[in-house]
């Protein structure tokens, strides 16, 4: 935060239209099946679900608190990779259920202005990802 933050307002002294997507990459490790921010694994379960939701809406509030507005969110960067990075992997019903049930509601109520997209990864799993 020490040098993202201090680079994003850079920018947007250069054009107040700049928009931000923001794209979560991992819950925090206790939230997950791997318990490791790192290689894959999924959100633990429904009550973690509820938090990392909550974790996800807190976040886009301290960077309201920052001044800077974020535009949309992706529901979680390439959901269908487990990389040696930060990742967290979801089936496209999982993904449905967290947004129905937590992160969309939370969303709603909270910052109803950020617009949210469901698939952030390769186009070729698009279909499938849609029909869900």
């Amino acid at each position: 935060a020490d040098r993202i933050i201090p680079m994003i307002k850079s920018a947007f002294k250069f054009t107040q239209k700049l928009k931000i997507l923001a794209s979560p990459w991992s819950p925090p490790a206790w939230m997950k099946s791997n318990n490791n921010m790192l290689k894959g694994g999924k959100v633990n379960k429904t009550d973690d679900m509820d938090v990392w939701a909550r974790y996800i809406m807190k976040w886009i509030s301290a960077y309201q608190n920052y001044e800077i507005p974020i535009w949309g969110l992706t529901v979680q960067n390439e959901p269908e990779s487990a990389q040696a990075w930060e990742s967290c992997e979801y089936k496209p019903h999982e993904q449905a259920v967290f947004v129905d049930e937590f992160l969309g509601p939370y969303l709603t109520v909270n910052h109803p202005h950020v617009s949210l997209f469901g698939f952030d990864h390769n186009k070729n799993h698009l279909y499938k990802w849609a029909e869900t």
